[in-house]
Protein backbone atom coordinates (compact mmCIF):
# COMPACT_ATOMS: atom_id res chain seq x y z
CA UNK A 1 0.00 0.00 0.00
CA UNK A 2 0.91 4.01 -0.42
CA UNK A 3 2.50 5.38 2.61
CA UNK A 4 0.42 8.47 2.45
CA UNK A 5 2.38 11.70 2.21
CA UNK A 6 3.36 14.32 4.46
CA UNK A 7 1.30 17.35 5.29
CA UNK A 8 3.83 19.54 3.86
CA UNK A 9 3.77 17.82 0.58
CA UNK A 10 0.22 17.07 0.11
CA UNK A 11 -1.05 18.54 -3.28
CA UNK A 12 -2.98 21.75 -2.39
CA UNK A 13 -6.66 21.94 -2.85
CA UNK A 14 -8.00 25.62 -4.17
CA UNK A 15 -11.48 26.30 -3.28
CA UNK A 16 -12.56 29.95 -5.07
CA UNK A 17 -15.57 31.68 -3.08
CA UNK A 18 -18.57 33.68 -4.57
CA UNK A 19 -17.84 37.49 -4.84
CA UNK A 20 -18.02 39.66 -1.96
CA UNK A 21 -19.19 43.32 -2.36
CA UNK A 22 -18.91 46.03 0.41
CA UNK A 23 -19.76 49.43 0.82
CA UNK A 24 -16.64 51.71 2.03
CA UNK A 25 -16.44 54.80 4.31
CA UNK A 26 -18.63 57.98 2.80
CA UNK A 27 -16.17 60.17 1.15
CA UNK A 28 -13.69 57.79 -0.02
CA UNK A 29 -12.55 58.09 -3.65
CA UNK A 30 -13.86 54.60 -4.56
CA UNK A 31 -17.02 53.62 -3.15
CA UNK A 32 -17.09 49.97 -3.13
CA UNK A 33 -14.85 47.05 -2.58
CA UNK A 34 -15.27 43.79 -4.40
CA UNK A 35 -13.00 41.10 -3.20
CA UNK A 36 -12.67 37.40 -4.35
CA UNK A 37 -11.28 34.89 -2.07
CA UNK A 38 -9.47 31.68 -2.70
CA UNK A 39 -9.27 28.97 0.14
CA UNK A 40 -5.76 27.01 -0.61
CA UNK A 41 -4.81 23.72 1.76
CA UNK A 42 -3.90 20.67 2.22
CA UNK A 43 -6.58 19.31 3.83
CA UNK A 44 -10.02 18.27 2.46
CA UNK A 45 -11.54 19.13 5.83
CA UNK A 46 -10.81 22.62 5.85
CA UNK A 47 -13.25 23.19 2.65
CA UNK A 48 -15.77 21.26 4.07
CA UNK A 49 -15.73 23.07 7.23
CA UNK A 50 -15.74 25.82 4.56
CA UNK A 51 -18.58 25.16 2.99
CA UNK A 52 -20.53 24.02 6.09
CA UNK A 53 -19.95 27.29 8.00
CA UNK A 54 -20.32 30.17 5.03
CA UNK A 55 -22.99 32.01 6.45
CA UNK A 56 -20.87 32.59 9.89
CA UNK A 57 -17.65 33.02 8.23
CA UNK A 58 -19.09 35.41 5.07
CA UNK A 59 -20.83 37.45 7.79
CA UNK A 60 -17.40 37.95 9.40
CA UNK A 61 -15.55 38.62 6.13
CA UNK A 62 -17.88 40.95 5.13
CA UNK A 63 -17.65 42.76 8.58
CA UNK A 64 -13.29 42.89 8.08
CA UNK A 65 -13.95 43.90 4.34
CA UNK A 66 -16.82 46.75 5.08
CA UNK A 67 -14.18 47.74 8.29
CA UNK A 68 -11.38 48.89 5.72
CA UNK A 69 -10.04 52.49 4.53
CA UNK A 70 -9.39 53.05 0.57
CA UNK A 71 -5.99 54.57 1.45
CA UNK A 72 -4.80 51.75 2.81
CA UNK A 73 -5.98 49.02 0.51
CA UNK A 74 -4.83 50.93 -2.24
CA UNK A 75 -0.80 49.86 -1.34
CA UNK A 76 0.59 46.94 -1.07
CA UNK A 77 0.82 46.38 2.50
CA UNK A 78 -2.48 47.39 2.60
CA UNK A 79 -3.37 44.63 0.58
CA UNK A 80 -0.99 42.09 2.19
CA UNK A 81 -2.06 43.21 5.73
CA UNK A 82 -5.99 42.67 4.77
CA UNK A 83 -4.91 39.33 3.09
CA UNK A 84 -3.15 38.71 6.85
CA UNK A 85 -6.35 39.34 8.65
CA UNK A 86 -9.06 37.79 6.28
CA UNK A 87 -6.67 34.79 6.74
CA UNK A 88 -6.69 34.85 10.29
CA UNK A 89 -10.56 35.29 10.63
CA UNK A 90 -11.05 32.47 8.37
CA UNK A 91 -8.53 30.48 11.33
CA UNK A 92 -10.32 32.05 14.17
CA UNK A 93 -13.28 30.72 12.75
CA UNK A 94 -12.77 27.75 11.97
CA UNK A 95 -10.74 26.59 14.90
CA UNK A 96 -14.29 27.60 17.08
CA UNK A 97 -16.25 25.35 14.66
Amino acid sequence: SATPMPPEFAPLVYHKLDGLTVNLSPGAPVRFLRVTLTITTPNQAVITAVDKHMPMLRNDILSLLAAQEYAALNTPEGKDTLRESLRQTLVRLLVQC
